[in-house]
């Protein structure tokens, strides 16, 4: 009974191995469009989930009520709402809202570690919020188009794995960037 229940395991580990390998496989002849979408999906999903981390306890902190912290928190998700509009606006402008909108990413970034107002933070968390749903609407868009109908689903399901692990690790890292140095410079290291 243990040894076929052992051998079933293998099997099954066998078989994840497989499918793990078959995807990581399939990166290598991916378009630099494809890889360039990843990189960028993993990199603003990490900054943008640090900053949507931080941002409102560290207004906590500094004094802010609950209610504050509440409003960004509604305003960071506000955006995702109207998905529908910016993927209008990026069927009208075409790709080249990627780098417009990497800019735009990397300056409010920036700007967190020189400004701290609280009508500014709420500001460029909307912003960022409005940056990360545009992003995130275009890269299905270029997954779509780069890749072959049969491959769409896998492809599309990848990028979003990266893009979740991003926005995994960007609190976990940002967290120890703060302890370390402060959170000025945790923010001028997103930027």
């Amino acid at each position: 009974m243990y040894r076929a229940r052992r051998k079933k395991e293998a099997k099954s580990g066998e078989r994840k191995r497989k499918k793990f390998s078959e995807v990581f496989g399939k990166v290598e002849v991916w378009s630099w469009e494809l890889r360039s979408l990843v990189t960028l999906g993993f990199f603003t999903s990490f900054v943008g989930s640090s900053i949507g981390f931080f941002i409102p306890i560290e207004t906590y902190e500094n004094g802010g009520n609950l209610t504050e912290v509440i409003l960004m928190g509604v305003v960071l998700t506000i955006p995702y709402l109207f998905g529908w509009m910016l993927g209008w606006l990026f069927d009208k402008k075409g790709s080249s809202m990627f780098a417009q909108a990497l800019l735009i990413f990397g300056m409010l970034a920036l700007s967190l570690a020189f400004f701290d107002g609280y009508l500014w933070r709420l500001f460029v968390l909307l912003a960022i919020g409005i940056v990360t749903e545009l992003l995130l609407v275009g890269s299905d868009e270029l997954v779509s188009f780069c890749t072959k109908p049969d491959h769409f689903g896998r492809t599309s399901g990848f990028v979003r794995s990266i893009t979740s692990i991003g926005a995994m690790a960007g609190p976990i890292i940002g967290g120890i960037m703060i302890d370390e140095y402060g959170l000025s410079y945790a923010m001028l290291a997103n930027g």
